[in-house]
């Protein structure tokens, strides 16, 4: 995969059009992306844009399916407990159960880590 351009991005507002780069609006600045206010909604998908990049500033974006797979097992077992729709497990069976997951979460998180 290419370099995409450093974080952090930023949206920057000009007449006629929102601009998406990388540094201030300057001699100096990398534009990333144009957007011209059509709709009413194009200043919220350009903060988006640029809270997700920034977000996912050093984590490598293959990892991301796979964390949120396993967020929502994870969360899906504790939910189920605490509303007390566990039919018969005992503490003992949901440790066992979350600790199936620590391979999985380790493997994620070395992806998430792992250089671009």
């Amino acid at each position: 995969m290419t370099e995409h351009t450093k974080e952090p991005w930023l949206v920057y507002s000009r007449p006629e059009e929102y601009v998406i780069a990388n540094n201030e609006v300057d001699d100096d600045y990398r534009v990333i992306a144009l957007m011209r206010p059509r709709h009413s909604n194009e200043i919220a998908n350009a903060a988006r844009i640029v809270a997700c990049v920034n977000a996912c500033a050093g984590l490598n974006p293959e990892a991301v399916p796979a964390s949120v797979s396993i967020v929502r097992s994870i969360h899906s077992i504790l939910e189920r407990y605490f509303e007390g729709n566990i039919n018969g497990w005992d503490d003992q069976e949901i440790l066992h159960s979350l600790k199936d997951y620590l391979g999985d979460m380790k493997a994620a998180l070395e992806l998430a880590e792992k250089e671009e």
